[in-house]
Formats: C-alpha cells, sequence, structure tokens
C-alpha cells in the first residue's frame, strides 16, 4: 500500500512541477522547507514533557492553535511542535510561538512521515479543522500516536467530494481517535465518512476563543498614529481580501470620500505577495498611499489616504480600528474568511454571499442582525454610509456582534480537557467509556 501511494505521488508531483516552478518563480511561493517536505523532520532534542505535534495548514490554523494550546499548559507540563504547510503559515507560527519547534510539515511519503515520527517522538498528534492523508494516518496507528482532529469542518463542499470516495476514505477517518466537530452538522458528516460515532464529540467553535480586541487595541495604537488617524475619524478595512475585491474596496472609497472626506481605507490582502493588480489600481488612483512593507508609497510622510498591509499578523490589531469591517475571500469562490475577529471589536461588518467556510458564524451573526450580506460595491457604498451618517445604528449593531462572540467562548477550554486526558489516558485510546469520560 504504502509503495503504490508513494509511485502515485511522485507520478503526481511530476505533473504539477511546471506548475509549482511557475508559482515559485511568479509569486515566490514554494521556495523553502524542501528537505523538511520531502525528507521528514530531522533530529530533534528529546522531549523533556510529553510532546503534542499540532498541525495547522496555513495562516487561519495557526491563529486558532494559541487558545487551545494555552488551556493545555493550564492543565499540565506539555511540550509543542508545530507543523505547517504554507509558508505564510510557517512565518506567522515562527512569530506567535518562538519558543515552541515550528517547522514544515512533510508530504505523505511514507519515509518523510516515519522519520518524522521517529524523531519527534510525539504523544498526540492534533490536526487542525482537518488534514488527512493516508500514510499519515496510517502510520500514526502503527506507532501508537492518538489521532485528533480539533475544531473540525467538513464543508458540503468537501463531504460531497469525500462522499464519492468513500469507499476509499472510510479507512483513513477510521482511524481518527478522537473527533471534535464544532457543530453537530460536522460531526454527522464525519461519522458519515467513517470516523466511529463514539469518537466524535461537538465541542464548539474555537475561533470564538481566538479573539482578543483589547491585546489588538495595545497594537493598533502605533498603527493609528502610523496612519495619523484621529480619534472618532471613521476608517473602512478590509481584510483578507483577494485582488478583485482590493479593486471594489478602492473604488467604494472614492465615491465614499465625496461625501465623507476624511475617510481612510486600510487594505490587508489575504496573498501579501499578489498586491500587484492593487498597487497598478493605486498609482493611477488620486489617493496618497503606503505600503507596510515600505515597498512603494505615494506622499511622503504626510497622513495617507490609503493603507496596504501586505505583512503578515496585523490584522486582529487593524480590526479593532475599522468603523465598518469588509470580511474578504466571501465574493469569489473562496468560501469565505473569519469574521468573527471583526465582530468581537464591535465594527460594522460585512462580507460576500459566499462564506461556506463560515456557514454556522454568518448564520449566528445574520440572525442577530449582526452582520450584513453584500453583494456588490453599491452595497458596501450604502452601508459605510449609513454607519457614518448613523452612529447610533452603527453603535448598536457592533455592540450586538460583539456580545454574541462572548457568549459563545468556551470551546477551547472543553478541546483542552479532551486533548489531555487522550494524553494521560492513553488507554483512552481504545476504550470507548475512557472516552466518554473524556468527552
Amino acid at each position: 500500500m504504502a509503495w503504490a501511494l508513494n509511485c502515485l505521488y511522485l507520478i503526481a508531483w511530476t505533473a504539477a512541477s511546471p506548475w509549482l516552478l511557475w508559482r515559485r518563480l511568479r509569486w515566490g511561493k514554494n521556495r523553502r522547507g524542501w528537505v523538511q517536505k520531502w525528507c521528514g523532520l530531522g533530529t530533534v532534542p528529546a522531549a523533556q514533557a510529553p510532546r503534542v505535534w499540532l498541525h495547522a495548514v496555513s495562516v487561519g490554523e495557526v491563529n486558532l492553535l494559541a487558545p487551545i494550546m494555552a488551556e493545555l499548559t493550564r492543565r499540565g507540563e506539555f511540550e509543542f511542535a508545530i507543523s505547517t504547510t504554507t509558508e505564510t503559515g510557517f512565518e506567522l507560527a515562527r512569530q506567535k510561538y518562538p519558543q515552541h519547534l515550528v517547522f514544515f510539515c512533510p508530504f505523505d511519503f511514507s519515509w518523510a512521515i516515519r522519520r518524522t515520527l521517529e524523531n519527534l517522538q510525539p504523544k498526540l498528534i492534533v490536526l487542525a479543522e482537518l488534514e488527512l492523508w493516508p500514510n499519515w494516518t496510517r502510520l500514526a496507528k502503527q506507532a501508537r500516536v492518538p489521532l485528533v482532529v480539533v475544531n473540525g469542518r467538513l464543508s458540503a463542499k468537501s463531504f460531497a467530494g469525500y462522499r464519492r470516495w468513500r469507499p476509499i476514505v472510510s479507512g483513513i477517518f477510521g482511524r481518527l481517535d478522537l473527533v471534535l466537530a464544532q457543530s453537530v452538522e460536522y460531526a454527522e458528516r464525519f461519522i458519515a465518512l467513517g470516523t466511529p460515532a463514539d469518537r466524535v464529540k461537538v465541542t464548539g467553535n474555537v475561533k470564538f476563543d481566538n479573539v482578543d480586541p483589547e491585546r489588538g487595541r495595545a497594537q493598533a495604537v502605533g498603527f493609528a498614529t502610523q496612519l495619523q488617524l484621529l480619534p472618532g475619524q471613521p476608517l473602512l478595512v478590509g481584510g483578507s481580501t483577494q485582488p478583485e475585491e482590493e479593486l471594489m474596496l478602492l473604488a467604494a472609497f472614492g465615491k465614499l470620500r465625496v461625501e465623507f472626506p476624511d475617510l481612510k481605507l486600510v487594505l490587508v490582502p489575504r496573498h501579501p505577495e499578489k498586491v500587484s493588480i492593487l498597487e497598478a489600481a493605486l498609482r493611477a488612483s488620486p489617493w496618497s498611499y503606503r505600503f507596510r512593507s515600505g515597498r512603494t508609497h505615494r506622499g511622503g510622510d504626510a497622513s495617507v489616504d490609503v493603507m496596504v498591509v501586505d505583512v503578515i499578523g496585523e490584522l486582529a490589531a487593524w480590526w479593532t480600528l475599522a468603523s465598518v469591517a469588509y470580511v474578504g475571500g466571501s465574493l469569489g469562490s473562496r468560501g469565505g474568511q473569519n469574521m468573527i475577529e471583526p465582530a468581537a471589536c464591535g465594527s460594522v461588518v460585512c462580507f460576500g454571499p459566499n462564506t461556506q467556510n463560515f456557514k454556522d458564524v454568518v448564520e449566528l451573526l445574520s440572525g442577530s442582525d449582526a452582520a450584513t450580506v453584500i453583494s456588490c460595491e453599491a452595497d458596501l457604498v450604502s452601508l459605510t454610509s449609513r454607519a457614518l451618517c448613523e452612529p447610533e445604528w452603527a453603535r448598536e449593531r457592533g455592540t450586538r456582534a460583539a456580545q454574541l462572540v462572548a457568549s459563545h467562548r468556551g470551546a477551547a477550554s472543553t478541546t483542552a480537557e479532551c486533548l489531555r486526558q487522550l494524553l494521560l489516558e492513553p488507554e483512552g485510546v481504545s476504550n470507548p467509556s475512557s472516552r466518554q469520560r473524556a468527552a
């Protein structure tokens, strides 16, 4: 089985190599970590406490780990090793968790996974949301290392795709020792794909615990100074945006400035390396602008109209300054980005109609009249204009959003307790009654 999978992977990599090379040359992607990805993690110091291997695909999952790690640390002494798939995730993990081992996750070649398990010697493997591979799950099972999915999520699209291959993927899902799902709907999907029902528990969405507006506001003081943003001055923030959304926000900003000449715009692209289109649009615009990385600007040291945050790890702080917050990835086909952070900050929150990645959160916010779905530039102009003309309405909407986020916290604590019991009671992996106690 392993050799067949390895051969299939090698064929796939060979076929994809021109595309990967183009991405490297065009966007600077896939430049680092090749030894760890192909060969596995090298020798690391022996663990001084039970070691937990936490895997986060990219930026969102890296942030998700913070409250879980904090709650686990409150419950005992553990070591953490964090793997990521993307380079942006790797950089953020190194920034957020400098005291822990951070490495690139190996590809699902049997030799790379086996070497990583042998050198890391984890007592538990934690997968943020979902990242399942056949060799990884099989070798973890052989090594008797419990494999857990936390904040488990299976979108309708992903579920449909997996279900078409259920005879193949059921073995992979069946190897999971525990799934801590965000909702009953997601839990049922894991069970339908082969995870035994007694290994699945609904614990809620950890992302509600992963917001701290006060921490963000401390950092935002310096940002406001850089932007020369005065107290009470209106600010439109577009976060985790795609290029087409950035152009939409820039066009809406131009119309809004006619009515609100002191309005400023902050754009935080989801992929900072893909800002060439936005940069060209800014050069053709009448606005003064600055890129946080320092790559380009117009306007000298004076106050700028538009700030482009083309660096990683600052979005949470910028949300705290927003009068109106647009959450990106929601007008195209990406399925939306995390709208919990701006909601927790009490901003007037809006996003596009394609938010299947955050279906439950959107239903909560929309059901409480705490967020608005927009479909075009005109909708954004209308919403922002109302928020700035009716400050009491904007304040009430922001308060509802912040209160809703606060009321749904607690998933990180429940998740950490389930993980702690697996770490301290290894017999719980094969003993359903013990697993029920962990739940």
